[in-house]
C-alpha cells in the first residue's frame, strides 16, 4: 500500500500469483483512500477486464472473447476512458488484470502523456509477469509484486495467540501442504509452480 501512496506520474503495475489480494489493494483499499483524501469519485475510473459487467460497458462480451481466443478491443476500451474523461482535473484509472487489453503496452503508455492522468494497473499472467516493466513502457513504469500474507503479518490482525494464529494460517494458506516439507523440496515445488503458472498463462492466448 506504501508503495501505491508514494507512486507518482509513473504506470504502476502491481503483480502476483492469483488469490493474492492485489484486486482487493487497488480496487478497495486504494480506492477508498483516494476517495479519503478528497479525489471526486467520477474522477477515479474502474475496471476490471475479466469483468462481464464492465466488458459489457464497452460493447464487449467476456464469453464472446473466451470462444475467439482474443483480447479485449482497446479502440472501445479507449472510446469509454474519453467519455468519462470530461475535465482537466485529475483522474485515476485503476484498471484489474490489464493483460486481457490488446496492446495494453501502447495504451498505457498514451496515457502516461496525458498531464490529468495517472494509471494503476494489476496483471496476473505469463505475458505480463514475464516483461520487463521499465522497458515496456519506455523506463516510465514502475512495478510492485505482492507476495501472501506472512506470519507475522497474520498476526497483526488475527485476535487469537501465536499457536492458534499459526494453525489458522496452515489451515486456510493457498499453500499448505508446503508447511510438511523439507526446504529444499519445498524451493522445487514452488518452482513447479511457478513454471505451471506461466505455462497456464500463456497457453489461452499463444501457442506452446
Amino acid at each position: 500500500m506504501q508503495k501505491l501512496l508514494f507512486h507518482a506520474y509513473c504506470h504502476l503495475v502491481i503483480t502476483s500469483i492469483r488469490r493474492c489480494g492485489k484486486s482487493y489493494l487497488l480496487n478497495t483499499l486504494f480506492y477508498h483512500h483516494l476517495l479519503e483524501n478528497g479525489v471526486d469519485a467520477d474522477h477515479i475510473i474502474r475496471f476490471a477486464f475479466d469483468s462481464a459487467d464492465d466488458l459489457y460497458l464497452i460493447g464487449e462480451s467476456l464469453i464472446q472473447i473466451e470462444k475467439e481466443k482474443r483480447g479485449v478491443d482497446p479502440e472501445k476500451f479507449m472510446a469509454y476512458i474519453r467519455s468519462k474523461v470530461i475535465d482537466e482535473g485529475m483522474y485515476y484509472l485503476l484498471l484489474d488484470e490489464i493483460q486481457m487489453l490488446d496492446c495494453f503496452e501502447a495504451v498505457l503508455n498514451g496515457y502516461l502523456r496525458k498531464d490529468n492522468m495517472d494509471v494503476f494497473v494489476t496483471g496476473s499472467n505469463a505475458k505480463l509477469l514475464s516483461k520487463d516493466v521499465a522497458t515496456e513502457f519506455a523506463g516510465r513504469g514502475d512495478e510492485v509484486h505482492m507476495y501472501p500474507l506472512s506470519f507475522a503479518e497474520f498476526m497483526s490482525v488475527y485476535q487469537g495467540d501465536k499457536y492458534m494464529g499459526l494453525s489458522e494460517l496452515c489451515s486456510t494458506a493457498v499453500f499448505l501442504w508446503l508447511f510438511s516439507v523439507t526446504v529444499p523440496t519445498k524451493k522445487r515445488l514452488l518452482y513447479r509452480i511457478c513454471s505451471m503458472r506461466f505455462i497456464f498463462g500463456i497457453l489461452p492466448s499463444e501457442t506452446v
